[in-house]
């Protein structure tokens, strides 16, 4: 009954983990927000460039909890540093503390 094996690990539905990581990390609203505008875009239902609010505000959010989101900002601090898309004075801008 190999047959039935099958069935019951397609009945199991995984969730995707960055999903999970998302939602576990209290920014869900944040992705959710960011990835519709890029479905959006992706459809011509809209332009890309306006989803750049939208990920600053899943950027912030992810610094907020830097215990879940540590390595993936990490991650996006290095590719930022790469990224040829938009010139350098165009990037967002982390906060810093003027010593004035």
């Amino acid at each position: 009954m190999s047959g039935s094996a099958n069935i019951s690990e397609v009945g199991e539905k995984k969730e995707c983990p960055i999903c999970v990581m998302f939602r576990e990390g209290g920014c869900e609203q944040e992705f959710n927000n960011f990835m519709d505008c890029g479905v959006r875009g992706e459809k011509g239902d809209g332009d890309y460039k306006d989803c750049i609010p939208l990920f600053e505000a899943m950027r912030r959010c992810m610094q907020r909890n830097q215990a879940v989101f540590g390595d993936v900002l990490k991650d996006v601090e290095e590719l930022s540093k790469t990224n040829t898309e938009y010139p350098e004075d165009s990037r967002p801008q982390q906060a810093s503390v003027d010593s004035s």
